[in-house]
């Protein structure tokens, strides 16, 4: 594989180690890639793992949150009812009157819950931030190749950073594919002459020799 450097100094025209450029490529800063954790010229795999990782630790401190709320909510009667109400009445239109009138309940209730738990309000922000965070991570446009690649474009120069394309990786992404090119290449290579190393009797046609005798398995013959 073609890393970077080598990139930029085979389409410069340069020798080994020059680069096209006087000056460092300048990489935006507040990147997709940069949110992930992974450089830009990341694979899809790579990707998804660090997808997968950032959910996983929001998941957890996700947990941390809520849990600690619900120890809140159990202690201070009629809360969670009160911030239930507030949020059915906001999505059924009720009037500002009786969304005002919600609200001075709940703040009265909240005033209590700090009194319980002095970081309540802090928590409550929290769990809020997590959950916009997980929908941001959730709709990163870099995980689809064609929204990648459209990214990309629009970014530059993330573009020129990845030399392969944002197609996906069949192997990969399937896991029968291997064994099934295994396959035909040992049965294109034994058609040939060549002798085929087969780990498991599943990838062989041959069991012509199973019935000779093998001193180290079958012992000396009599």
């Amino acid at each position: 594989m073609i890393v970077r450097g080598d990139w930029l100094a085979l389409h410069a025209g340069r020798r080994e180690g020059e680069c096209m450029f006087d000056y460092p490529i300048s990489v935006p800063r507040d990147t997709l890639y940069a949110r992930l954790g992974i450089p830009p010229e990341a694979t899809m795999a790579e990707i998804r793992d660090a997808k997968g990782a950032l959910i996983e630790e929001i998941g957890v401190a996700r947990r941390r949150v809520e849990k600690r709320l619900a120890e809140v909510d159990e202690q201070v009667a009629g809360l969670a009812e009160a911030r239930s109400t507030l949020e059915r009445a906001i999505n059924e239109g009720a009037s500002d009157e009786e969304k005002s009138s919600i609200r001075s309940r709940l703040n009265d209730l909240e005033r209590k819950a700090e009194e319980f738990c002095p970081e309540y309000r802090s928590l409550r922000r929290e769990q809020d931030d997590l959950h916009k965070r997980l929908i941001e991570i959730n709709g990163m446009v870099i995980s689809d190749p064609k929204g990648r690649a459209d990214y990309d474009l629009e970014h530059p120069p993330l573009s020129v950073l990845r030399l392969t394309d944002c197609g996906p990786d069949l192997l990969g992404d399937h896991p029968d594919a291997l064994p099934l090119l295994r396959a035909e290449i040992s049965r294109f290579l034994e058609d040939k002459g060549e002798t085929v190393f087969h780990p498991t009797d599943v990838t062989r046609r041959d069991f012509s020799g199973d019935l000779t005798h093998t001193p180290l398995l079958d012992g000396e013959e009599r």
